[in-house]
């Protein structure tokens, strides 16, 4: 087991809860870990340390939220070449339980610095993700109409802050609008990910265009939910992984949470104001330094290749650009003018090792098929064994044939299952066994 392994091992040992979901504590006496880990490293960590004391929610989903918060201010002047033009517009997914995953108390905690930084850039942030129409209406440029006599008037004038940091409390509610057919959200948040220069929907009376805009999005689900509406199809459209997933739980016990610093926060405030400043002065081409270069050199095919099977690969296959993101936002951060040095590539690094360990402990032993996820499920439990008949049965004499062959094959293709044949009256009786110890 190589290093890093053992660390995404480590990873999902804390990221399980030490008691069921819905009992009274979970990891009684919690320490918030300050700088023992890169993700925070400089500005995040100071954040974070403001916080200590005064929230139940984890550092590292408070410390998550602040940077896609502050690649949002920073709109589209940092960018790095990696294809295409990466900005540090990022869309994150934070999924834990209702009410014990602290996910809405993280996302106010790690907001509250940026809005003071930047009281414009707040106004101006949304709330639901309802339609691609909509999303783009946000940010649009301005609409001219035409009056019945031929005299063209600006009907809606252009949105002058064309940053948007997007926030959706029930994900699920956008995955169902992906499924609606015509629906184009799934597709235009495709497209502002990606940094398109120009965006424009399909609407026939009154079409909108958005030029140059940053859209940021940080979005709550719970397990469930993101299990039940997350489709092949967004999977396999690169929806999905065009979000960083990171799991949310409650950290500690707080009964009567500390109040923060305000001072701290506004001599943060002050500082990250300045940051912005700059980083939005002209675009700005950053480059990785030459020890950078080395660690990435040798992360890169992991993270392009998540050597990983099923769902867990699909959700993961973007890894590399988030990395990359994510480094040049520490990077403005820290001051640094066009480089993306060493130390900013490790915390970047960390983030996505969090991920990692989030994806892996939400999914791992999914497809995403439903069909071969509830047959895997007969099987749960280490060496139980479920015959032909009795998965048929499940599935209502409905799955059967060439149908059942190729979800058994991609429920064992996914690792710690296998199809074993005993003898029964003489004839031959094959089981799907649970080979996990």
């Amino acid at each position: 087991m190589t290093d890093r392994d053992q660390e995404l091992e480590k990873g999902l040992r804390e990221l399980s809860p030490t008691k069921e979901p819905g009992s009274e504590s979970l990891t009684t006496g919690f320490e918030f870990p300050g700088r023992s880990s890169p993700i925070f490293n400089g500005l995040v960590g100071e954040m974070v340390d403001v916080y200590k004391g005064c929230t139940e929610a984890a550092p590292e989903t408070i410390a998550v939220q602040f940077l896609v918060a502050c690649g949002s201010l920073f709109d589209r002047g940092p960018y790095f070449k990696l294809g295409r033009e990466q900005r540090c517009n990022e869309f994150l997914l934070l999924i834990g339980p209702s009410a014990i995953g602290r996910k809405g108390e993280s996302l106010d905690k790690a907001q509250h610095i940026p809005r003071l930084a930047d009281p414009e850039w707040y106004a101006n942030s949304g709330g639901g993700l309802t339609s691609g129409e909509g999303l783009i209406d946000a940010v649009r440029d301005e609409v001219v109409a035409t009056t019945p006599k031929g005299k063209e008037y600006v009907k809606h004038p252009s949105v002058d802050d064309k940053r948007l940091f997007a926030k959706q409390s029930e994900f699920a509610a956008v995955l169902k609008q992906g499924q609606r057919h015509g629906n184009i959200l799934a597709e235009t948040l495709c497209d502002f990910w990606d940094g398109e220069e120009y965006v424009r929907s399909r609407s026939k009376g009154e079409p909108r265009c958005a030029t140059g805009a940053h859209v940021s999005i940080v979005a709550h689900s719970t397990p469930e939910d993101i299990r039940e509406f997350l489709t092949e199809r967004l999977q396999a459209n690169g929806f999905a992984n065009r979000f960083v997933t990171f799991y949310s739980k409650k950290c500690c016990d707080l009964p009567i949470p500390g109040d923060e610093d305000s001072r701290e926060e506004s001599k943060l405030a002050d500082h990250l104001a300045a940051i912005v400043e700059k980083a939005r002065r002209e675009p700005v081409r950053y480059s990785l330094s030459k020890e950078a270069l080395r660690l990435w050199e040798q992360e890169h095919k992991r993270l392009s290749e998540p050597p990983y099977p099923g769902l867990v690969q699909a959700m993961l296959a973007r890894s590399a650009a988030h990395a990359i993101r994510f480094a040049m936002i520490y990077a403005v951060l820290g001051g640094s003018k066009d480089y993306i040095l060493l130390p900013h590539l490790e915390s970047a690094l960390a983030v996505m090792a969090y991920s990692e360990a989030s994806v892996l402990h939400l999914w791992k032993g999914r497809s995403g098929d439903k069909r071969v996820d509830k047959v895997r499920e007969l099987t749960a439990e280490p060496g139980s064994r479920t015959s032909f008949s009795e998965i048929q049965a499940a599935f209502g004499k409905h799955l059967y044939g060439q149908a059942l062959d190729d979800v058994l094959n991609d429920a064992v293709a996914l690792g710690g299952r296998e199809i074993e044949t005993t003898k029964t009256d003489g004839r031959d009786a094959p089981e799907l066994v649970n080979t996990e110890r």
